[in-house]
C-alpha cells in the first residue's frame, strides 16, 4: 500500500481529484453568486411591478457591462417558477412572526385584516391584507399585501368568509384567528353587510371579544370622505360647474380640438395641463386634477372659440370682397361650419360669466384642501387618532373658508386665471 501511494501515477491522480474538487467548489460559489443575482433582479421587479420580459432586458445590460450573469435562467420563464417560492417564504416568515410571542405580555403578536373589493378585467376581487405592529424603520405598524381572491358572492357571510379564508391558506389556525385578530378596516359595502359581525361569528369570539371587534371595526376615514365629498357634489351650484366643466373637457380630450389647444397654449406662452374628465370612483385628487386643468387650460379655451368666430368672420368678409370683385372666394374650406360657430359663441357666453369662473376657482380652493386630507388618510402606517385629527383640522379649515367667502375675502389659487378672466371682461 504504502509503495502504491509513493508512485507517481498515484500522486498524479490525487492532484487531478483535488483540481477537481476545487474546481467543484469555485464553480459551486459563482452558480450560488449568479444565482443570487438573477433573483434579486426577479424580486426587484415583483416589487416593482415589472413584466417578466423586463428581466430579460436587465440580464442583458448586465450581460453588455461585463458582469458574470451565468449561462441559464435568463428567460422571463425565470421568474415565473420563481415568484411561489418567493410567497411560500414571506408566508412562513410571516406566520411566524405572528406566532413569535411578545416579550413583555407573553402573548402572540395582535394583527388587523383590510379588505377591499376591484374589477379587473371584468373579474371581481377581494384585495386583502394583513396589519401587523413592527418595531423597526421608524414605523409603528405594517401592511402586508395576501391575496386577491375572485368573489362569487357578494354577501356579508361570504365575504368574511374569503377573508377567514384567506388568512387561514399562510398557515394560521382558528385559535392563532381567535387570539391575534384584534382590529378590523373596510369601506362601506363591508361595514353595511355586517362582515365584521359575520367574521366574529365564524370565528365564534365570545360576546366580549366580538363586541369590541365589532364596535372598533373602522369604517376607512378615506372612503368616508369620498362619501361626503360626493354628496356635496350633488348641491346644485356644485353640480353645474361640474356639468359646465365636464362639457367643456369633452370637446378638447382628443383629437385636433386638443391639438389646437395645446398650439394655442404655445402661441400665448402659457401653461398647459392634459384636459381630464370626472369620475364618480375616483378619490378628491383626480377632482382637484380636472378644477386645475380646466382654470390654467382657461385662457386657451377662450381664445380657441375666439378664434373660430374670428375666422368665421374673417372668411366672411373674404368673400364679401371677393363677390364685389368677381373673383373666386379664396379660402371657402376655412369657414367653420355653422354649429361650431354657435356652439363657439354659447361657450364664451359661459365663459364670461364671472359666476362660472369664481365658483370653479372656488371649488378649486375647496378641492385642494380636501385633497390634502385624503392623501392624510390614504398613507400607510397612518394612526387612528392622527386621522381623526386630519378630520378635525378639515372641519376646521372649511369653517374658516365658509367665513371667508361669506365676507368675501376669496384666496384663488390661480391668479393667472383671475387677471386673464378681468382683460377678457
Amino acid at each position: 500500500m504504502k509503495e502504491h501511494v509513493l508512485k507517481e501515477k498515484h500522486q498524479q491522480a490525487c492532484k487531478k481529484v483535488e483540481a477537481l474538487e476545487a474546481k467543484q467548489i469555485l464553480t459551486g460559489k459563482r452558480s450560488q453568486k449568479v444565482g443570487h443575482l438573477l433573483s434579486s433582479l426577479a424580486y426587484q421587479g415583483f416589487l416593482e411591478g415589472d413584466t417578466f420580459s423586463s428581466f430579460e432586458r436587465k440580464v442583458t445590460v448586465l450581460q453588455c457591462a461585463k458582469v458574470d450573469v451565468g449561462d441559464v435562467n435568463h428567460g422571463r420563464e425565470f421568474p415565473t417558477r420563481l415568484l411561489p417560492h418567493v410567497v411560500t417564504v414571506l408566508q412562513s416568515q410571516l406566520k411566524k412572526y405572528i406566532e413569535t410571542p411578545l416579550p413583555c405580555t407573553g402573548r402572540r403578536m395582535p394583527f388587523s385584516i383590510v379588505a377591499d373589493k376591484l374589477t379587473h378585467k371584468r373579474v371581481t376581487k377581494q384585495v386583502t391584507a394583513i396589519r401587523i405592529p413592527i418595531f423597526s424603520n421608524g414605523s409603528l405598524f405594517k401592511t402586508v399585501y395576501l391575496s386577491s381572491a375572485v368573489v362569487k358572492a357578494s354577501t356579508g357571510a361570504a365575504l368574511a368568509a374569503y377573508l377567514i379564508e384567506t388568512l387561514k391558506k399562510i398557515g394560521l389556525q382558528t385559535s392563532q384567528l381567535q387570539e391575534g385578530l384584534s382590529g378590523m378596516c373596510f369601506d362601506g359595502q363591508y361595514i353595511m353587510c355586517n362582515v365584521p359581525r359575520h367574521i366574529c361569528d365564524t370565528l365564534e369570539l365570545g360576546d366580549d371579544k366580538a363586541s369590541s371587534l365589532c364596535e372598533s371595526a373602522v369604517w376607512d376615514y378615506a372612503h368616508r370622505l369620498n362619501l361626503a365629498d360626493k354628496d356635496a357634489r350633488k348641491e346644485r351650484w356644485v353640480a353645474s360647474a361640474i356639468t359646465t366643466t365636464q362639457n367643456f373637457m369633452k370637446e378638447f380630450t382628443h383629437g385636433q380640438a386638443f391639438l389646437s389647444l395645446k398650439a394655442i397654449s404655445e402661441e400665448l406662452q402659457i401653461p398647459f395641463l392634459f384636459p381630464v374628465l370626472f369620475s364618480t370612483t375616483r378619490f378628491t385628487q383626480h377632482q382637484h386634477r380636472v378644477w386645475r386643468a380646466f382654470l390654467t387650460d382657461y385662457p386657451s379655451i377662450f381664445k380657441t372659440y375666439q378664434n373660430v368666430i374670428e375666422d368665421a368672420e374673417r372668411v366672411a368678409a373674404e368673400a364679401s370682397n371677393s363677390d364685389d370683385s368677381g373673383s373666386p372666394t379664396p379660402s371657402a374650406r376655412r369657414k367653420p361650419t355653422t354649429a361650431a360657430i354657435a356652439n363657439a359663441k354659447q361657450s364664451l357666453a359661459k365663459l364670461q360669466k364671472a359666476s362660472t369662473v369664481l365658483e370653479i376657482a372656488a371649488l378649486l380652493d375647496i378641492s385642494e384642501i380636501l385633497k390634502t386630507t385624503s392623501c392624510t388618510l390614504q398613507r400607510d402606517g397612518q394612526l387612528p387618532w392622527k386621522c381623526h385629527k386630519a378630520i378635525v383640522a378639515l372641519f376646521s379649515t372649511l369653517s374658516d373658508y365658509s367665513k371667508a367667502l361669506t365676507n368675501g375675502h376669496v384666496s384663488m389659487n390661480n391668479t393667472f386665471v383671475v387677471s386673464a378672466f378681468k382683460q377678457k371682461q
